[in-house]
This record gives C-alpha cells, structure tokens and sequence, in this order.
C-alpha cells in the first residue's frame, strides 16, 4: 500500500499534531508566571471551587428578603433521584392544604404516588413512540435519541397536569417513600433494558408484517410485564378512585380523619391545579411571543403536549414577581450546575474568578451555551421570595425552595442572584390568569415543534444527573449524574 495513499477528509492532517516544541514552550510559559504556579499549588491542595470563589462576593450574600410568600415549608429531599420536577410541583401544592387545615410546616403530598404513575405512563409512551416510528431506521437520530433513555426520572411542568388530572394526589403518610423511590438507579436500569429489548422486538414485528392488532397485542403484554416491576419496587399502590383514611394532627394538637380518593383529594383540596398553568421560557434561539413544544416528549398518551410560551428574560421576572406579589410559589426550571456553591446554597454568575486562577474566562452567551450543548434544563426548584431594594424595578436576589435536603444552604433554600437569572434559568410556570391578553391566544395555536433533542426538553430527559452532582459536589446526566450511575438529573 503507498504511503501516500489518501486519507479520508474527516482524519485530521498529520501537521495539525500538538509538537514537542509546543508543550516546552507552554510549559515554560507556564513556569514563568508566578500567579499560575501559586494557582497550582492552590488548587491541587484544595477544592478548586473554594480557591475561584471571590470572598467579597460570598461575603455580601445574605437570607434576608423583602418579599416572601407567608408560610414556608420544611425542605424536602428527593434523595437518589431525578423527581425535581414532582417535588418542585406538590411543594408549590402543599401550601394551600397546610393553611387550610393548620398542618405544621413538614406536611409533605406524596413524591412516591405520582413516581410510580409516572414510570408506568412513560413506558407506555415510549412503546407508542416505538410503533410511530417503525418505518424510521433504527440507527438514526430520532431512534437513538429515544433508545438512549426510554425511561429516566425528569420531567415538565404539562407532564405533572397529565398525571394529576388522571391519577390525583395523596399525602405522603397515606403513600409513603420505598426504597426504590429514594434511589431509582436500579429500576431505570432494568427497565431500560426491557424497553429497548421490546423495542427491537415491536419492530421486528412490523418488519415481518404483523398487523396495528398484533403489535398492540404485543405492546399490552408488555406493560404487563412492567406494571408487575414497578409495583415489586413501590409497593401496593392506591387506585385513583379507591378511598384511603388520611388522619392528622394540626398544630395545635387537634386529630382530625377524613376519607378521600386520589382524584377526589386533588379536586377538592388542592387549591392550585395544574391545569391553571403555563410554562414560560427563555430561549434566545427562537423568535419571542411565540408557542413551542418538543417532538416526542411527554408521559401520558392521549395527555396534554408539553407547551411553552417563549420571551424575553424580563417578562419572566415579571411574572415570577407577580406570583410572588399574590402570595404563591413559583416553579421554575434551571442549569443548576453552572456557577453555583452547594453547600453555601448559592447561585451567582459572579462568584468565581477564573481569571485570576487560570489566567481564562468562559465567554459564551446563553444562546451559545444551548446551540453547542454547554446548558440546558437540568433542574426544577420553586421561588418562595424575592429582595428589591427601594427605587429599584428588577430584585436583586431571589429565594429559592430546593429539594436535596435541609443540610445545605439556608436550611435547604437557595439564593439567587438576578445576574444568574439573567443567564441560567430557562422557565417559570405561572398562573394562566397573570398572561398579558394578547398572549392568551398562544395558550391553544399550534406550537412550533422543536427536534426531540432540543435542550428545551432537556428537564424531561435527564433526570439522570442530579444525584450524583448533590453527592459530589453537586445534584440533575454526567450533569444531574446518570440515573443509571448513581446520582440523576430534571
């Protein structure tokens, strides 16, 4: 063979190698700098995070808020698992039924009830995805995208109406956490393998001939198979329309019994419903005041689309404040792991000084972080105030309820600054009633379809990486860690 046969044009070329002369001359570069190799000897003796950290900045943060919704929660804990999006969604729920019935500030709704419902559901959907796109090759894009995590933890706002308005909600003690509930690892592990073994075995079906009956029948046997899985990992689950006894205690001692339903509980108790909201986003891609949604993402078949209403930075802290100024919560969605300290509880796109360590900055915009991969969606929290000094239209901190325990932070809660507003949060869900009029119409036009893969629908899909960012230095895939690692994402 010559050797100077061609080489195919996707190879780079020999001269681009890095020389030995390169490195020498970096290497010297480098040792003549004293501020690097003092910034050497730092950070390899020490969490590099606390060497970037600016003191001035950490120093100057405080948990003090001029407006606050009127009763707060203990902080919950979703342990090994990507439920951020379940949890931020009953912690903004809880609230109406603990004033309604005086219950001290640890009454929880159960996580767990609405996680089995929801792992059942998505197996179902993606086996529909599977059959939709039998005709499409399987080494494709789509087929990989949805082969890649049929079933992962996180979720969207649209997907908790679906679930609630088919199945309700129960309080924590009626339908309490398993052992798989706090740690899905195992459960996603062997479910996945099971649907992309059913999902071969759908299309090789179709591949064959076999009929929309016969590939139904096929599908039904199926979830079978996975329904009796999900309730060996949760346990005995209530029906949505079987009673259940819920008993309490209020905080002044009064034991109080009542019976209820799932459906009938979420009707009659919760006084925020689901389907009252709309998700707002940030996406500077995409042109503003215009409706989108994700190709193939959702949980419930026959459920509502996951539907987003985009504009500009400054309407959603408007309409974050206008929920707040009401006496409500406020759910959002965030890259959490971007310029954020976990055990100070901090979120500020100012508090590491590269420079000064590395002598480099980042420099992207948010539109350049989502167009190359660098952020997206990985983290639902829930807004419980805001500070805005006197004179001043925009606040300049806002206090966040989070969900990975009371050991960290402000007893749990998180500050955010308005400048990590700015650049890594990506939605609100506010109340349908708060929406400009001429929006309204976007709440039923036919969306924009965004890819599968856009980072739009990124919290619905990396309920992966939270865990092991909460354990490590972290909390929603690689990012909130990797369900199927240990510690996962949204």
């Amino acid at each position: 063979m010559a050797d100077s046969m061609e080489l195919s044009s996707d190879v780079p070329p020999a001269s681009a190698a890095l020389t030995a002369e390169f490195v020498a001359q970096q290497s010297s570069s480098f040792d003549a700098d004293p501020k690097l190799r003092l910034a050497r000897n730092a950070v390899t003796r020490s969490d590099v995070r606390d060497v970037l950290m600016r003191r001035d900045v950490s120093n100057s943060f405080n948990h003090h808020y001029s407006v606050k919704v009127a009763q707060e929660c203990k902080v919950t804990d979703q342990k090994r698992t990507g439920r951020c999006w379940i949890f931020a969604a009953l912690n903004v729920m809880r609230l109406g039924i603990m004033s309604k019935f005086n219950l001290a500030d640890d009454f929880e709704l159960s996580q767990s009830y609405l996680f089995f419902w929801d792992k059942l559901e998505k197996c179902n959907y993606f086996l529909e995805n599977v059959l939709l796109t039998k005709d499409k090759p399987l080494d494709g894009r789509l087929l990989q995208h949805l082969l890649k995590e049929p079933i992962c933890d996180g979720g969207q706002w649209d997907m908790v109406t679906n679930l609630m308005g088919k199945y309700g909600v129960v309080p924590k003690s009626v339908f309490p956490e398993s052992k798989t509930s706090m740690n899905s690892v195992w459960v996603n592990r062997f479910l996945t393998a099971k649907l992309r073994e059913y999902a071969l075995r759908l299309r090789g079906m179709a591949g064959k001939g076999a009929v929309e009956a016969d590939l139904h029948k096929a599908k039904a046997d199926m979830m079978a198979e996975v329904y009796k899985v999900l309730s060996v990992h949760f346990g005995a689950m209530p029906k949505p329309d079987s009673k259940f006894e819920w008993a309490m205690t209020d905080k002044h001692k009064a034991f109080k019994r009542e019976e209820h339903t799932p459906l009938g509980f979420y009707r009659d108790l919760v006084s925020t419903k689901a389907d009252q909201m709309v998700s707002i986003i940030h996406d500077p891609r995409n042109p503003y005041r215009r409706s989108y949604s994700v190709s193939y993402l959702g949980n419930v078949v026959g459920g509502d689309i996951v539907r987003y209403i985009n504009l500009p930075i400054e309407e959603l802290k408007r309409y974050a404040m206008a929920t707040l100024d009401g006496g409500q919560p406020c759910w959002m969605g965030v890259d959490v792991f971007k310029s954020y300290h976990l055990e100070l509880g901090i979120l500020d796109s100012g508090m590491y000084d590269h420079d000064l360590v590395y002598g480099v900055s980042p420099g992207m915009t948010k539109e350049e972080r989502l167009r190359s991969g660098e952020s997206l969606m990985s983290h639902a929290m829930v807004f419980t105030g805001y500070d805005k000094r006197d004179g001043e239209k925009i606040p300049n901190k806002w206090r966040v309820e989070n969900s990975w325990g009371d050991t960290r932070g402000n007893k749990g809660y998180f500050l955010m600054t308005n400048a990590w507003f700015d650049e890594y949060l990506f939605q609100v869900v506010v109340n349908k009633s708060l929406l400009d009029k001429d929006l309204l119409p976007l709440l039923t036009d036919e969306p924009t379809m965004l890819p599968a893969w856009d980072p739009m629908g990124s919290l619905a899909s990396v309920g992966r990486q939270e865990h092991q960012q909460q354990d490590g230095g972290g909390g929603l895939r690689g990012r909130e860690g990797n369900v199927a690692d240990p510690r996962c994402r949204i």
